[in-house]
């Protein structure tokens, strides 16, 4: 009961940190964090792609959640995970992350954009 009380928690989390990445320069007020937590997002997924980890902490315990209510075999992102599910394909995990990149990089100039326009 507890562990699927947490494996909706993270799901419900992970999928409001998705829509954050990717609307959150919608909303002016927003737009300095926004620019600010992307940047950090980015330089995170840079020291944790060094390290090996190549994996989400939100992610690794998430899935540690699911192994323990005998969920195995989740693919290595939530993002995979998420659009096998919205989908019902089992997409790449190579074409998902040039997905996240592409979305990433884009939401990041948005940001920054919008930004700078509000600076002027």
């Amino acid at each position: 009961m507890v562990y699927r009380l947490l494996d909706r928690f993270l799901y419900f989390l992970h999928v409001l940190l998705i829509a954050y990445v990717m609307f959150g320069w919608l909303w002016p007020p927003m737009t300095a964090f926004h620019f600010i937590s992307l940047a950090l997002m980015g330089i995170t997924w840079i020291i944790i792609g060094a390290m090996g980890l190549w994996n989400c902490p939100l992610t690794n315990l998430h899935w540690k959640i699911k192994e323990k209510r005998g969920q195995t075999g989740m693919p290595v992102s939530f993002v995979n995970y998420f659009l096998n599910q919205v989908t019902g394909k089992q997409l790449s995990h190579r074409f998902v992350q040039t997905l996240l990149l592409i979305i990433y990089f884009l939401a990041l100039f948005l940001s920054g954009l919008i930004l700078l326009k509000n600076q002027l």
